[in-house]
């Protein structure tokens, strides 16, 4: 699977929910449980830290059209809903 620089969330979802579904079907031998472990707490990091920044991507976007007025010309003016 592809390194930090190069996943999607989505993959690193997928990636973590094999290694979790090898480890508990017991499919890691001892050597690389370490390994896995590690992969899988490296995948949890970057997951969360990729919802934080998309959670924090979204309330900038909703503040900024709470912020701006409607143009004179907004859909809702020509419908008379202003």
């Amino acid at each position: 699977m592809a390194r930090n620089k190069e996943i999607t969330y989505s993959q690193a979802l997928a990636e973590l929910e094999d290694i979790i579904s090898r480890i508990e079907s017991e499919e890691v031998d001892v050597d690389a449980l370490s390994e896995k472990v590690k992969r899988a707490a490296m995948l949890i990091r970057f997951c969360r830290e990729k919802l934080k920044s998309t959670e924090e991507d979204v309330k900038k976007v909703l503040s900024e059209m709470d912020s701006k007025p409607a143009p004179a010309n907004s859909v809702d003016n020509d419908l008379g809903l202003l």
